[in-house]
């Protein structure tokens, strides 16, 4: 805590004078610890030796018989450390050397009462680092250099010696002006940021017995502030974007233990929903049209999409299916009659379709196998009886049956058999996802 600045009387000097004779331009005082000087019989400097060691350790300056300067030695190493300045007997100003460097690190300036009105810390390069102004003998404002450059890029407003407002100024490139409030308990109310320093806030922070609740950004830096963002315990629940300024978010995402769990995106009529698990994308439904139905629904691992069902009609009724099992292969389940039911199989490689395998019956069995090669048709295998097992096989050359051969009742690779993927119901909908058996009909298959 700061000393109060030291007051002098120079009442008992003066009246130790007036007993004393003049010689020349020096007077002896009786006591040997004190000396007067006079000028044309006007006393111009006292010396004292408060310690008893032989020199003095206390210098007073006289201007027309008043204090102009007081000089102490604090520490008895001979050199001041402590100055007063007065004016018209009145104490200004107090200066202290704190570090023994010869040159005073903290100031200390009274107003008109004697009471401290600013108190100054220099560094050892003179400059300021700290200024605190004071009002009633209580701190009002505190300005510092927080970086060492010389420049007071802080300035903390206090009322009744609370913190009410705290400014920091960037003074590095890319730093931005920040300004802090705070309630009339200290507690922090709300924080602003100017980030490009045109004299508008573009990020603001508001809180709540000093925790974040509320948090508002103009990412763009246009005065508009189009991201708004909740908090619960410091941590991030809630934030919206209205990127177009319309007063409706296009853009809301919630957060459970600061990491996203679901996203929602509005992009003309239509609306896609993201959830997350961890920090990745786990689904994600679309619905591409706004008719309040999703049409598109993603299974995500690993941060990628490794399953998606499409209404490509939207119709309301999902009638394709795409995996991704691989870095290139890419398998289609689709639904070509709109019955419900997923008949056919299509695999790619990259985008070269290099098989197909149906269900030309309906039952939910493949009975169809079709090989391409080069993007033509190279064999086609077919089980006529549809007992599961592939007994006629077709040879193609230039995308013509160059040989029909009966196999005999040869069964299909597991992969080759496995059944199609079950269709979700439609999403909003009541009821069960839909089977994929159904009676057996007709059969529309072409070796064509």
């Amino acid at each position: 805590m700061m000393k109060s600045p030291a007051r002098f009387s120079p009442i008992a000097a003066i009246l130790m004078a007036w007993t004393l004779p003049v010689d020349g331009a020096r007077a002896q005082v009786a006591d040997p610890a004190a000396k007067i000087y006079y000028q044309n019989d006007a006393m111009v400097r006292q010396e004292i030796d408060q310690r008893g060691a032989g020199r003095p350790d206390v210098w007073i300056y006289f201007a027309n018989g008043k204090v102009a300067r007081q000089e102490q030695d604090e520490d008895g190493d001979g050199r001041v450390d402590v100055r007063h300045v007065y004016e018209n007997g009145r104490l200004l100003r107090q200066e202290a050397d704190s570090d023994q460097d010869g040159k005073p690190d903290t100031i200390f300036e009274l107003d008109a009462f004697g009471r401290l009105a600013k108190k100054t810390t220099l560094g050892k390069n003179g400059k300021k680092e700290r200024v605190v102004t004071y009002a009633n003998d209580v701190p009002a404002k505190q300005e510092e250099d927080t970086n060492g450059d010389g420049v007071l890029d802080r300035v903390v407003v206090l009322e009744t010696g609370k913190i009410t407002r705290v400014e920091d100024a960037g003074v590095k490139e890319g730093e931005a002006n920040t300004f802090s409030f705070y309630d009339r308990n200290g507690l922090l109310e709300r924080v602003e940021t100017d980030k490009n320093k045109d004299g508008r806030a573009d990020l603001k922070r508001f809180y709540n017995a000093g925790k974040l609740e509320r948090e508002e950004a103009d990412t763009d830096l246009n005065g508009t502030f189009e991201t708004k963002s909740r908090f619960q315990n410091d941590q991030l629940v809630r934030r919206e974007v209205d990127r177009d300024g319309d007063g409706r978010a296009e853009v809301s995402v919630e957060f459970s233990g600061g990491k996203p769990v679901r996203e929602v995106k509005l992009e003309g009529k239509g609306r896609e929903t993201t959830r997350f698990q961890g920090d990745q994308e786990a689904g994600r439904e679309i619905d591409s049209d706004g008719d309040g139905r999703v049409d598109v629904i993603e299974e995500m691992a690993g941060g990628r999409t490794v399953r998606k069902f499409e209404d490509t009609n939207h119709d309301g009724r999902f009638d394709t299916v795409t995996e991704w099992p691989g870095a290139t292969t890419v398998v289609q389940e689709t639904d070509s009659d709109g019955d419900g039911r997923l008949d056919l199989r299509s695999v790619y490689e990259g985008s070269t379709l290099v098989r197909t395998d149906a269900d030309t019956n309906r039952d939910g069995k493949i009975d169809v196998w079709i090989v391409y090669a080069n993007g033509e048709k190279s064999v086609q295998e077919e089980d006529t009886d549809y007992d599961g097992k592939i007994d006629v096989r077709f040879t193609y050359a230039g995308g013509k049956v160059a040989k029909q051969e009966k196999v005999a009742r040869l069964r299909p690779s597991p992969d080759r058999a496995r059944p199609f993927a079950l269709l979700p119901a439609p999403v909003g909908a009541a009821g069960a996802p839909a089977s994929n058996t159904a009676p057996a009909s007709a059969r529309t298959g072409s070796r064509s």
